[in-house]
């Protein structure tokens, strides 16, 4: 498998695209408000978050501090500079209530990974990294009825799912690389896998919790925030370095099991995948 992203050329800005085409019904409200761009749409998921479990502007900086600290040791990441909750709150709103840091990078680049057997992977020349479990799980789309968008994820069935077939817990995960689209994703996806309990990812996030030294190796190489983005590939090369033990500078000091997760369609599908350094037993 690989990927290979081309977004930036010379003279010309990258953004993202929209239909001309403007959809009937209440899905109109979308360009009726305005609301067509990823980052407005996670805008609202992420104040529907705060106004329902008072989740702050100071939380989610404290996620985009946690993996610029983990990007300082890796020598790939476009931004290695340390930065502080200040620097995030002066940075620039891209759409209330996220700030420029808030928001996953732009990049070019390419990653390839290579999925064989057991045996095949066993003859060559670097170490294997094994697959014990994965789960897919989907949730309401935005508009519908009784939604949970923005306060619940697909991580709460495809994290049971992974783990089930893994047959470990939480507790036996060394290392989350979590899909970074925004800070707001990377602490609901670490409630709806059952990390912290719904509501408490703030309180979770804060005091260098997920920075190197902190009680949860996460996003270890910077992840899309201060690394690169290169889709879910981003997360998956990330563990795959580090079950392999080659992180360098930024090297988790336990790096047996991780947890990596997928999202897409604006919070509406997940996946996940824990891979392990052994084969499972």
């Amino acid at each position: 498998m690989h990927v290979r992203r081309h977004p930036l050329q010379e003279g010309r800005r990258s953004a993202w695209g929209t239909s001309a085409a403007t959809p009937s019904g209440y899905r109109g409200w979308n360009f009726a408000t305005g609301a067509t761009t990823p980052n407005v749409l996670y805008a609202l998921a992420a104040r529907r978050h705060m106004e329902k479990y008072g989740t702050t502007s100071e939380h989610l900086a404290e996620i985009a501090v946690a993996q610029r600290k983990w990007a300082a040791g890796n020598p790939l990441a476009q931004f290695r500079d340390p930065i502080t909750v200040a620097d995030h709150h002066a940075s620039p709103w891209i759409a209330e209530p996220l700030h420029r840091l808030d928001c996953c990078l732009v990049s070019n680049g390419a990653i390839a990974v290579v999925v064989t057997s057991a045996e095949r992977a066993a003859d060559l020349p670097q170490p294997p990294v094994h697959v014990w479990g994965y789960g897919e799980g989907h949730r309401p789309r935005r508009l519908a009825r009784d939604s949970t968008w923005g306060l619940e994820t697909g991580a709460v069935s495809s994290g049971r799912i992974a783990l089930e077939r893994a047959g470990i817990g939480l507790g036996d995960v060394d290392v989350v690389e979590l899909y970074d689209c925004y800070t707001y994703t990377v602490l609901v996806s670490l409630e709806d896998y059952g990390f912290c309990a719904k509501g408490e990812g703030g309180d979770f996030v804060s005091g260098g919790a997920l920075a190197p030294g902190g009680r949860l190796a996460v996003n270890t190489g910077g992840g899309q925030l201060s690394s690169y983005y290169m889709w879910g590939y981003t997360p998956l090369s990330e563990a795959i370095i580090q079950l392999r033990g080659a992180g360098g500078d930024r090297q988790a000091p336990r790096s047996d099991v991780a947890l990596v997760s997928g999202n897409g369609g604006i919070l509406e599908y997940h996946s996940t995948m824990v891979l392990g350094r052994s084969e499972k037993q």
